[in-house]
């Protein structure tokens, strides 16, 4: 891959919503502020909010979603094998589960 300087311009195609990112605060007040303001810009449809670490700390990171975007996202939802059986899991941290039948 090449990278892009910046007096190269990036064809429209290519050009993407601009993610929302500020330092960690209070979490209801600043995802209630990112997803406002992700809705604020124009063909947002639908708002995609992860908390991440970062050299400058946690910060919690919002990406606005076009309707192409949604509409990739449950195609991949609707494409994922669902299963009858519930999920298990043996371990959660320190905690474990173990079938009597494997002691």
């Amino acid at each position: 891959m090449t990278k892009k300087t910046d007096s190269e311009p990036m064809p429209a195609e290519q050009q993407s919503a601009e993610p929302v990112s500020t330092p960690l605060s209070s979490l209801a007040e600043q995802i209630g502020q990112h997803v406002i303001a992700a809705l604020n810009q124009e063909s947002t449809v639908a708002v995609v909010t992860t908390i991440t670490g970062s050299r400058v700390g946690r910060q919690v990171v919002s990406l606005p979603l076009d309707s192409d975007q949604m509409h990739n996202i449950q195609m991949l939802l609707m494409a994922v094998e669902t299963s009858e059986q519930p999920e298990t899991v043996s371990c959660v941290g320190f905690h474990c589960k173990f079938d009597s039948t494997d002691v």
